[in-house]
């Protein structure tokens, strides 16, 4: 893991937590953000904050982070989040594991405008999503925040095959 990601390792609230605050969140940090949790992270297009923030005095931003459901990832995930919120007061992630049958639920969520607003996924279920139109297209933000020397230490084939035949980036590796 680059040390840049490492920087980023962080806190973790659970949803409905009652004295969760509102953050805001750059593309920059963001992508960061997505970068540190992926093993091919997605973004949700049901949720329309992701590129355009929550206005108000302050700018915060929540994000709903969808992961593991193992015995040993909410601990791993939260002590991350801890450290993450503490660097970075304007973003609010809350955790949620992922539901026993994600594979389904995941897309049931998405045409519902209720799922998670980054998560992981994998080769059986990720690329329904894209064909689908589930997802967020990143290019934009790769452009704009994602430097050559990041992309190039992904195995080419893995990033392209994250692509749609448009050239729609909807996941990093």
């Amino acid at each position: 893991m680059k040390a840049s990601s490492m920087a980023l390792k962080s806190n973790l609230s659970i949803v409905g937590d009652p004295g969760a605050a509102k953050y805001a969140l750059s593309r920059r940090d963001f992508l960061k953000l997505a970068g540190l949790f992926s093993g091919g992270a997605l973004l949700n297009a049901c949720r329309p904050f992701v590129s355009t923030p929550t206005t108000g005095a302050s700018n915060e931003v929540q994000l709903v982070y969808q992961d593991w459901r193992t015995e040993w990832f909410p601990l791993m995930a939260q002590q991350m989040l801890e450290q993450f919120h503490s660097t970075h007061p304007n973003i609010r992630v809350f955790y949620v594991p992922d539901p026993v049958n994600v594979e389904e639920r995941l897309l049931e969520d998405m045409r519902a405008g209720v799922a998670p607003d980054v998560f992981a996924a994998c080769c059986s279920f990720f690329p329904i999503l894209a064909q689908e139109d589930q997802t967020l297209d990143l290019r934009p933000y790769i452009e704009a925040d994602l430097d050559q020397e990041t992309i190039q230490d992904w195995d080419p084939v893995q990033y392209r095959a994250l692509q749609k035949r448009d050239g729609e980036q909807y996941g990093l590796p």
